[in-house]
């Protein structure tokens, strides 16, 4: 599907973020940020929570105080619709899940080290003497410079000695933690990862003091932007050792910033771990077999449902949009895709240089038609995507490098505000349907919930709180 049902709690939910809010502001200091708000059954709403959802609509806080009293409302509803499916994630234990345990535990982690950090700046001090030594020993010209370009090149000065005293810093910290805590890599592990040997999912990999981290944690930890590269490049003794110095660091900063009790006066640091915790347990929802069962499960969908559908909204539909005819010289040796090209900026024909390379070509069909910018990302990858749809009608490409060959593009042809075929994309009108179904039935739920839960709303201290553009 498209739209997952994650997507369509989320509808019903406050998007997170995990950086630190700074406070809007509150129509009288009198007010505790700590007085509720609203109950929602056994759930209470503050007004340092009630604020910290503003925070986090930051980009329409211009929207929201033009609705006034609506708008504040608007918010409050939709609050307290997640409190609801909390109430009910509840229900269904996804707080059990050892996976959500495990992702919790690894999220708090990073939240504490950069508390850690955070904090930390604070000790750096850079002084007039630092700086001007240092501009001194940088500047050997003797030129003469306006009083606008010394001020720059010191405000540059001052900056990136704040970095590097802060760097220094942190790594002096780093090192006294490390001697102060038993650190256990498992080299006998990691050898047999990348041996490609069979190492169950609870194999310890390495330990911090007393938390250990077995590789099914592991994988979680590995950055999601690489988690699509080659199993056989991320199990490297290189790579895992990147991964594993970064979480030790992270774990040892973590440990310190909790001893300190550095989170102690932070109340928006503390709400967004709660917000997280509890965003990721209604989340755990699109993963209950009962749950989906119970909410989805009788939905049905007719034939005559979807070409309903497509007939009515086929000019909204996502598949409408531009198609480009197409024409690809595929090589597998860089050298003979470099000589074609030069064939082709000499001005001889696309064809005459398919028939003259026919034989070193590994792919013979050069001429692809009509396609989407999808089928090219989907048969060929983003890169030739990228490559490709930067190129003006008739232009040809540079010698463009793939995991698997080399390829030479051109864009023939385009059309413009195409509507695709019914038949080609039923299965994907099927489950646009399916998902606003799943929309329906969700919102469904949520406004039987409304209807039978206990709901207090101070409107009083509600309209007492504002906030800044």
């Amino acid at each position: 599907m498209k739209l997952s049902r994650t997507r369509l709690i989320f509808i019903l939910c406050i998007v997170v973020s995990i950086s630190l809010y700074p406070y809007y502001a509150l129509a009288a200091e009198s007010i505790d940020d700590k007085e509720v708000i609203a109950q929602v059954n056994d759930e209470s709403i503050t007004t340092s929570e009630f604020i910290y959802y503003i925070s986090k609509y930051s980009d329409n806080i211009a929207e929201l105080n033009a609705q006034g009293e609506s708008g504040k409302r608007k918010l409050l509803d939709k609050i307290i619709e997640f409190k609801l499916l909390l109430a009910v994630a509840k229900e269904y234990k996804g707080d059990k899940e050892p996976i959500f345990i495990m992702k919790y535990k690894d999220f708090l982690r990073k939240r504490y080290a950069e508390l850690f950090k955070k904090n930390l700046v604070n000790y750096v001090k850079v002084t007039q003497d630092d700086i001007q030594i240092e501009f001194l020993n940088l500047d050997k010209s003797g030129k003469r410079k306006s009083k606008e370009e010394i001020k720059k090149e010191k405000q540059k000065i001052n900056d990136d000695l704040h970095v590097k005293k802060f760097k220094e810093l942190l790594q002096n910290k780093l090192d006294e933690l490390k001697k102060e805590n038993s650190i256990k890599i498992h080299d006998d592990v990691i050898q047999q990862l990348e041996e490609a040997k069979d190492v169950g999912k609870d194999a310890i990999v390495f330990e911090v003091a007393t938390e250990a981290f077995t590789l099914e944690r592991l994988y979680t930890l590995i950055p999601p932007n690489v988690r699509h590269s080659p199993k056989s490049m991320l199990l490297t003794k290189k790579f895992l050792s990147i991964v594993i110095d970064d979480e030790i660091d992270t774990t040892l900063l973590a440990r310190e910033a909790r001893r300190l009790e550095l989170d102690k006066n932070e109340v928006f640091f503390n709400l967004g771990n709660e917000d997280y915790y509890e965003k990721a347990l209604v989340n755990s929802l699109d993963y209950n077999h009962e749950f989906l069962k119970k909410t989805y499960g009788g939905i049905k969908i007719t034939d005559e449902e979807v070409r309903q559908y497509y007939d009515e909204k086929k000019q909204d539909i996502i598949e409408n949009g531009n198609i480009y005819k197409v024409r690809l010289l595929f090589f597998m040796r860089r050298d003979d895709a470099d000589d074609a090209h030069s064939e082709l900026e000499k001005g001889n024909k696309f064809e005459k240089v398919v028939e003259n390379y026919k034989d070193k070509l590994k792919n013979k069909n050069c001429e692809l038609g009509y396609v989407s910018k999808k089928k090219i990302e989907q048969e060929y990858g983003s890169k030739l995507k990228e490559e490709l749809f930067d190129l003006d009608v008739g232009e040809v490409s540079e010698v463009i490098a793939l995991p698997d060959g080399y390829i030479i593009a051109e864009i023939v042809a385009k059309k413009e505000n195409v509507i695709a075929k019914f038949d080609d994309i039923a299965p994907k009108v099927k489950d646009i349907v399916k998902d606003e179904k799943n929309r329906q039935a969700l919102a469904g739920l949520v406004s039987d919930l409304k209807k039978k839960a206990k709901i207090q709303i101070n409107n009083e201290l509600l309209q007492s709180i504002t906030w800044n553009d």
